[in-house]
């Protein structure tokens, strides 16, 4: 498959940055293991957003499902459910799936969230998964780090509340010494955002997403 724009991961920066891509024209491949899942939040109560948000029109308490009917019904953006588990520096990009599938990219965006080598530590368990269960992007972290890309340890927490229990959570994100910009500096072609590139509030991690959105839309690389 080959195409001009792969966003990896359908978190809330990788939804975002779809629809704000779509709304200017620009056509995009959305990557997301689970499809069910695509711009949830991690947290007991809905996060507050930009108000110049594409996310931000949908309703607070289903926003995942919202999101997934906007973006299904886009004819810009792709939806396609798989695991994009290693990449080959370009150009173009090859991202390789669990599937099988080889994707070749002219532009590609890591929007990963807190997934790269997460380890969740919560009742006295540590499990090599996210927050709600997701696996750990393991592969895809020893790929980048074998590219030469930096990289570094950090966690986010939550304490216990009524009716969730506390946890701790720690993965791998892009050092800032890695980026120039929202670009991946040791892998041309190669863009990151949201949490896996440092944002820690959803209103970053969506921001970030609309805002490399203006980059690419006006960039060189995909003009």
């Amino acid at each position: 498959m080959k195409v001009r724009l792969a966003i990896v991961g359908a978190g809330l920066t990788g939804c975002e940055l779809a629809l704000q891509l779509a709304a200017r024209g620009v056509e995009a491949l959305l990557i997301t293991p689970d499809s069910a899942t695509i711009a949830r939040q991690h947290d007991h109560k809905p996060a507050i957003l930009p108000l110049d948000s594409r996310l931000v029109q949908f309703p607070l308490m289903d926003r995942s499902g919202a999101a997934r009917a906007a973006i299904s019904a886009t004819p810009a953006i792709t939806l396609l459910e798989d695991w994009v588990c290693g990449l080959d520096p370009g150009p173009p990009i090859a991202l390789h799936t669990r599937s099988g599938q080889v994707i070749q990219a002219e532009q590609a965006v890591l929007a990963v969230g807190s997934f790269l080598g997460a380890v969740l530590h919560q009742d006295g368990e540590h499990r090599s998964q996210g927050r709600e269960g997701e696996p750990s992007d393991d592969q895809l972290l020893l790929r980048l780090s074998a590219l030469g890309v930096p990289l570094e340890r950090h966690h986010a927490s939550r304490p216990a509340g009524p009716s969730w229990h506390a946890y701790l959570v720690e993965y791998w994100r892009i050092k800032p010494a890695g980026l120039d910009g929202y670009r991946v500096r040791a892998v041309p072609g190669l863009w990151a955002a949201g949490a896996c590139r440092g944002a820690e509030r959803y209103w970053d991690a969506v921001d970030e997403g609309r805002e490399l959105a203006e980059l690419l839309a006006s960039s060189r690389e995909l003009a």
